[in-house]
């Protein structure tokens, strides 16, 4: 077999992945505690004798949910068990709000050892796409934060802490229910069609092609004021041309990332990525203001019906790995992660490597009764959600490219030499053409491509 270079080039399939990366109890145990967390957040602490109580499992951190149906004696109540609970009245009542111990720990964690993390809000109805919990006050003066800034705060002030932060930024998208047309919240409410996902490779995974703003951000006052801007324009109808027409659409899924740097100037990182989801509201369509489509399916009142691409993926994701257990080892699975644009974007918090948080309303009300029960059954499934393998290269996260670079090395050097060159020095995987099945010469062309992709997100990720 000899290398032959192609015009145009080969490129690999699979990759080969090694890594020099050192990693931590605390990611092993994270791992193996499931892939989500669930957290109730409830408007106010309920009453005793309420359809709905509290109490806490001895010996754990967990909390224990009670509820029975309301007017019923004869039913003893129902007992559920999650990892934490948030009471939004003390929050914003409080001058000091604080998150969830369960989550606040998390992100610390996170960033003390690199990886990603994502916070999905669901529900409730009504809120077209931009719920107060998730907002809170980042809209206006005098109000209390909400769970994104609270998260972003923790995250800045443990970042702080390391002298080796190089920077943290912020970016925000916002996803059409029905299109799945993007826009950039930073900058317009206006949905761009030239803002497309794709896949990057293993080491930057999904991410956004296009002309997408970010914001450098280095104290509480920054995080305030982008989320600010980001809210307003989530809140705001966006416009998007379809046969040569302007529409409007303000049903839309909101998606801000946050992501911290760390590193020695040299080359040597650590990196973290926080997602926050909100999908709160626009799963429930009711037609809105807008006049529906001609040809569009419609309720029985005259309302659009509306197929919300990504709850519907993220149902998915929490149906396939809760059942994983119960598959053959052998099965290939599919959990649902490209379904959707927003899904692809933080698939490693969603059960693939990295940590999830799913929050969920509930309510002591008895008029909310059958909706707290499902709520409460959903938590339940996505508690007993194995996770997965990260389809992300680790070294994503935390990297030392001299040994990995020096790995790679050494391992094209002995794969050059089965396959009958004599140098390796500036080849790459578009040199590298298969005439016959040579596994030599394939995993060759594999390791070239992995260096090049290696090579191509250092440059990307320590650019100024």
């Amino acid at each position: 077999m000899t290398l032959l270079r192609a015009k145009g080039g080969v490129e690999g399939g699979n990759v080969t992945r090694k890594c020099s990366v050192k990693t931590t109890d605390a990611t092993t145990d994270a791992r193996d505690t499931g892939a989500f967390k669930c957290i109730g957040v409830f408007g106010s602490r309920p009453q005793p004798g309420a359809c709905c109580s509290l109490g806490k499992n001895v010996g754990t951190s967990e909390k224990v949910v009670r509820i029975k149906r309301p007017n019923s004696t004869a039913l003893k109540p129902r007992s559920y068990l999650i990892d934490d609970i948030v009471m939004m009245e003390e929050i914003y009542g409080s001058p000091t709000p604080r998150l969830p111990s369960a989550l606040t720990r998390a992100i610390e964690d996170v960033v003390h050892t690199g990886g990603e993390a994502t916070v999905v809000y669901v529900g409730p109805r009504g809120t077209d796409g931009g719920s107060s919990q998730m907002w809170g006050s980042s809209c206006g003066e005098g109000q209390q934060a909400g769970v994104i800034e609270l998260c972003c705060r923790v995250t800045l002030a443990a970042a702080q802490n390391d002298p080796s932060l190089k920077r943290a930024t912020m970016k925000a998208i916002k996803a059409g229910v029905l299109t799945e047309m993007l826009a950039d919240c930073l900058v317009s409410p206006d949905f761009d069609s030239s803002l497309r996902v794709r896949d990057r490779g293993p080491f930057e995974g999904f991410a956004v092609d296009g002309d997408l703003a970010s914001e450098r951000v280095a104290s509480e006052a920054d995080i305030k004021e982008v989320l600010s801007r980001v809210r307003a324009n989530v809140r705001e109808p966006g416009t998007f041309v379809s046969g040569g027409a302007r529409k409007k659409d303000a049903r839309a899924h909101a998606l801000v990332t946050f992501t911290l740097l760390f590193g020695d100037g040299l080359g040597s990182h650590r990196m973290c990525r926080l997602h926050f989801l909100d999908l709160a509201g626009a799963e429930h369509g009711g037609g809105g203001p807008f006049a529906p489509a001609v040809n569009q399916p419609q309720n029985k009142n005259g309302s659009v019906k509306r197929e919300d691409f990504t709850l519907k993926a993220f149902n998915k994701i929490i149906h396939v790995l809760s059942e994983l257990q119960t598959q053959p080892k052998d099965r290939r699975v599919v959990a649902g992660w490209r379904d959707s644009k927003l899904t692809k974007l933080c698939q490693a918090g969603l059960g693939a490597g990295g940590r999830g948080f799913v929050l969920v309303p509930l309510s002591a009300s008895p008029e909310a009764f059958g909706e707290t029960l499902a709520s409460l059954e959903f938590m339940q499934k996505a508690r007993s959600c194995p996770g997965v393998a990260s389809r992300t290269d680790p070294r994503a996260w935390r990297c030392f490219p001299e040994e990995c670079l020096e790995e790679m090395g050494s391992e094209i050097d002995e794969l050059v030499s089965k396959v009958g060159a004599c140098t390796s020095q500036n080849l790459r995987s578009s040199d590298v053409a298969i005439t016959t099945i040579d596994s030599a010469s394939e995993l060759l062309r594999d390791q070239l491509r992995e260096r090049e992709l290696f090579t191509q997100f250092m440059t990307e990720v320590h650019r100024e």
